[in-house]
């Protein structure tokens, strides 16, 4: 795949944070092509910075090139994080 978006719920419970473990991250990475971008939503970096720093650093961790992190304000949600990466930087 060029590109995935992943959109799942937050990592607030230990069955879900298994979606975001680095072995999730590596198949992910594996699925895209050689050029290919992933983008997964991060939770709120107001209210769950740590979630979200660590999502950032699992991410990087299973073989992404190149990982940012941003965060923007979404009126039905607040402050919102994403974290963006590539596999060749």
């Amino acid at each position: 795949f060029d590109t995935i978006i992943i959109d799942l719920p937050d990592p607030n419970h230990p069955d879900l944070n298994k979606m975001y473990s680095d072995y999730f991250y590596n198949h992910i990475r594996q699925l895209l092509a050689a050029d290919g971008a992933m983008a997964v939503q991060s939770t709120s970096p107001y209210h769950a910075k740590k979630a979200f720093l660590s999502i950032g650093k699992t991410v990087k961790a299973a073989g992404f090139k190149h990982v940012e992190q941003y965060q923007q304000n979404i009126p039905s949600f607040g402050q919102w994080g994403w974290t963006i990466a590539t596999t060749n930087g």
